[in-house]
């Protein structure tokens, strides 16, 4: 497939594969040409993005993502999404907020399921699909 560039998004098929814009808060288009798509790489080694937001069109978060966006505080993540991959968001040392599904906060602990994923907020790994997400700030 060919990249397909739309504004400052460059989708690759069905996959968000590149910011180019210099916004340092980011929101997400709605779809892909109406359809759902998935974020592969997307904003990797992005040191300008402070927070994201991500419509309820995306459905999957591949590792990587947002790898080292080392200024990202914050990301709303949409029940849509049923997979985060590990190191989607590894070295992000300023990202302190996850929004999502009954949020509430626990001292930058991120809590998936009930479970304490990772108290490190400098790597944090996704063990299984995110059912209820939780401010870690």
């Amino acid at each position: 497939n060919e990249p397909e560039v739309i504004g400052d998004f460059v989708f690759i098929g069905d996959t968000l594969v590149n910011y180019t814009g210099s916004d340092s808060e980011v929101i997400l288009p709605e779809n892909h040409n109406g359809e759902s798509y998935k974020l592969y790489e997307t904003f990797r080694g992005n040191d300008s993005i402070t927070s994201v937001t991500i419509p309820e069109s995306v459905t999957s978060i591949s590792g990587s993502a947002f790898f080292y966006c080392t200024s990202l505080a914050s990301v709303t993540i949409p029940d849509s999404v049923t997979t985060i991959e590990g190191f989607a968001f590894g070295e992000c040392s300023n990202l302190s907020a996850f929004y999502g599904k009954g949020a509430t906060a626990d001292n930058r602990a991120l809590i998936l399921n009930n479970e304490i994923v990772s108290r490190d907020n400098k790597y944090i790994e996704f063990l299984k699909p995110p059912e209820k997400i939780i401010i870690t700030h």
